[in-house]
C-alpha cells in the first residue's frame, strides 16, 4: 500500500474520530442546557464481540415519552454494569433535550465526555501524521515531475545508505540514499532520496560510490532530486 493511501486513510480516520468527539461534546452541551429527566423502559438488550480486539460491546434499546407525550425510541451503548443491571421491560433513567427530544442519553455525562476526550486523543495524532505522510508524498511527486520536465541532468554518486527509523514499517526499516553531485559551476551539493523500495534494499546497500542520475533546477542548484529507478540502469 502506497504512502499516499496510508496517509489518506490515517487522516480520514483521525478526522472521523475528531468529528465524532465534537458530536459527543455538542450532545452533552445540548443536554446540559436543555435536558429533562424522565423514566424510560428498556425494550431490548444486545451485544457484539470484536474478534480482533477481544472486546464485547453492550447496547440497550429503550423507549421514553417527552413532555408532550410523544414516544421516542433510542439505542445507546452501555457499560457492562448497566447491561447486567437492566432487563427488558425494566424502567431506566433517561435525559432528553426539550428542544430536540430525540437527543438523549442513559449514561452519566462524565462517561460521554471521557469517551469524547479519548476519541480526540486518538484522532488528533492520526490526523496530523496522516496529513504529514500524504502531503510529504505529494511534495516529492510534484518535485519529481517538475524536475523531470525542467531539470538539468547531472551524474552524481551514492555516498551513503541510511535507515529512516522514524518511519519504521511492520517488517522492515525504510532506507534512503544519500547522494552528492557537482553543479555546472563546480560546486558540490548533497541530497537525500525518498524511501527505496523494500525489494531494492540489498541492491543499494552494496553500491556505495556508484553513479546516480540527478535532476537539478538550472535557476537554483540547491533544488535537486536523484532518480532512484533510473539510476539502477547506470551500472
Amino acid at each position: 500500500m502506497s504512502a499516499k493511501i496510508i496517509g489518506a486513510i490515517l487522516a480520514l480516520t483521525g478526522l472521523g474520530f475528531l468529528c465524532f468527539s465534537l458530536y459527543l461534546v455538542s450532545q452533552e452541551v445540548l443536554l446540559a442546557t436543555t435536558g429533562h429527566s424522565t423514566t424510560g423502559t428498556v425494550t431490548e438488550k444486545t451485544s457484539s464481540y470484536d474478534v480482533d480486539n477481544y472486546t464485547t460491546y453492550y447496547y440497550l434499546s429503550y423507549s421514553y415519552e417527552d413532555g408532550n407525550g410523544q414516544e421516542h425510541m433510542a439505542k445507546s451503548d452501555a457499560s457492562k454494569e448497566m447491561y447486567d443491571d437492566f432487563t427488558a421491560g425494566a424502567p431506566i433513567p433517561v435525559v432528553y433535550s426539550s428542544i430536540i427530544p430525540s437527543a438523549c442519553r442513559i449514561r452519566p455525562a462524565s462517561e460521554n465526555l471521557l469517551g469524547s476526550g479519548l476519541l480526540a486523543l486518538m484522532g488528533a495524532p492520526a490526523l496530523w501524521y496522516g496529513l504529514w505522510m500524504l502531503l510529504r508524498r505529494i511534495h516529492w511527486e510534484n518535485k519529481m515531475t517538475r524536475l523531470m520536465t525542467n531539470g538539468e541532468r547531472r551524474i552524481g554518486r551514492l555516498v551513503a545508505v541510511e535507515e529512516d527509523k522514524g518511519e519504521r514499517e511492520e517488517d522492515y526499516i525504510p532506507l534512503v540514499l544519500i547522494y552528492a553531485f557537482t553543479d555546472k559551476s563546480g560546486r558540490e551539493h548533497t541530497g537525500k532520496t525518498f524511501h527505496v523500495k523494500p525489494r531494492d534494499h540489498d541492491f543499494w546497500k552494496g553500491r556505495i560510490g556508484c553513479p546516480l542520475e540527478v535532476r537539478v533546477n538550472p535557476a537554483d542548484p540547491a533544488d535537486h532530486i536523484a532518480l532512484v529507478e533510473e539510476s539502477k540502469l547506470l551500472g
